[in-house]
Formats: structure tokens, sequence, C-alpha cells
């Protein structure tokens, strides 16, 4: 399997909804973006996907929120605006922008060095009885 990851930044702001219904305090991220593709078979040139291609798909679908107020979007009407459900928005905004056989593993959030949000579409495990 080869991989290709791509970093970009994103800069929003949000407050989410506590468990107790409260809203907390807006505040603003700045976010790195990590999107992860792979193959597994190089192309003919012998890359996972144009690097610079990836690049500007990626800063497309992010485009979409750069600067803005997360709960007031769309996307995030009925569901909440963590970072957690960032990364699924992102991977469900990129999956269709990419060309087969390129597969998108995963969107990953940093917010510093202890937290991260990262969603895939990955089968659970089966389950012994």
């Amino acid at each position: 399997m080869h991989e290709l990851t791509i970093e970009r930044f994103l800069h929003v702001a949000h407050a989410l909804r506590l468990h107790d219904g409260e809203l907390e305090p807006m505040h603003s991220h700045r976010w790195q973006v990590l999107v992860q593709v792979s193959v597994e078979r190089l192309d003919p040139i012998g890359v996972v996907m144009d690097f610079y291609e990836l690049d500007r798909r990626v800063a497309g679908v992010l485009a979409e929120f750069e600067g803005k107020v997360l709960n007031q979007l769309p996307a995030f009407a009925a569901e909440a605006c963590s970072s957690e459900r960032m990364a699924e928005v992102i991977f469900g905004r990129l999956l269709p922008e990419l060309p087969a056989p390129v597969r998108l593993d995963c969107v990953t959030l940093v917010r510093d060095e202890a937290i991260r949000a990262r969603f895939s579409y990955r089968r659970a495990a089966p389950r012994s009885p």
C-alpha cells in the first residue's frame, strides 16, 4: 500500500452545545488538517496521484469553511460542530473529488499536540461470541 498525506490549515470558530444543553462560549481554532490517500499500485509515473492536484482538491473543500462560524453553516444545522464531526464532513466532501483508484483513508484534525480528531471508513473487527 502506498500512501500520500496532505497538510493544510483551517481557521474556524464554533460553540459546542454541551451535555446540559447550554452553548459553550464562541471560540476559534486553527486546525491542522491532514488528509491521507492511498493506492495499491503507483500510477505510470510512480506516484499515488499528483501532489498538487490533491492539494488543490483539499483546498477547495476547506475553502467552504475557512474563516467561518461553523454554527451558522448548513452542514452543521442538525449536527454538532465538533472537530470529530468536522473531520467527517471534510471526508464526505472530499471523497467524490478523488480519481479512481485513489482511496481516501482518513481526515485528521489536530488542535494541538495532545488533541486529534480522525474520521475514516473502517470496518469493525468481528466480535467473538
